[in-house]
């Protein structure tokens, strides 16, 4: 037996009304961070500290991964299923391009497939992903 293709699921990143450093009332307190360190999936925020909303919310994304013979030493091939229009991602067949996502380009055989998923929710929280126009929910790529 061999754990070789794998089915992965990303939830599209959330939009939010209020603003980023806003926190419940009952919200427990977290342990600070450096100042000069971000959290890895901040969300972008506008000037006035107010989340940008993202065109992926609450969308389900169902990827597939396969692991060749050498991995971990080489990374993952990546490949949305459900359709989605992001940079990075050939539009015809979902395959990831491994040199526009920086944990695939520059692979560690430390690093998982998670790392990978995360990579690519976060992308689409970056500027020039947020406002590109998706094709409807549920269409699938036909390869």
């Amino acid at each position: 037996m061999t754990l070789t293709r794998w089915r992965g699921m990303i939830i599209g990143p959330p939009r939010d009304a209020a603003p980023q450093d806003a926190a419940p009332q009952d919200a427990a307190p977290q342990d600070a961070a450096p100042q000069d360190a971000a959290p890895q999936d901040a969300a972008p925020q506008d000037a006035a500290g107010w989340i940008v909303l993202t065109i992926y919310e609450n969308r389900m994304y169902s990827l597939r991964v396969e692991c060749g013979p050498k991995y971990p030493e080489t990374p993952p091939f990546v490949r949305f299923v459900t359709k989605i229009n992001l940079n990075g991602v050939h539009n015809s067949n979902g395959v990831v391009d491994m040199r526009a996502v920086s944990s695939l380009a520059k692979w560690q055989n430390s690093y998982s497939i998670r790392v990978v998923l995360q990579e690519l929710r976060r992308l689409m929280m970056c500027k020039e992903n947020m406002k590109l126009p998706q094709p409807p929910e549920g269409q699938i790529y036909s390869n």
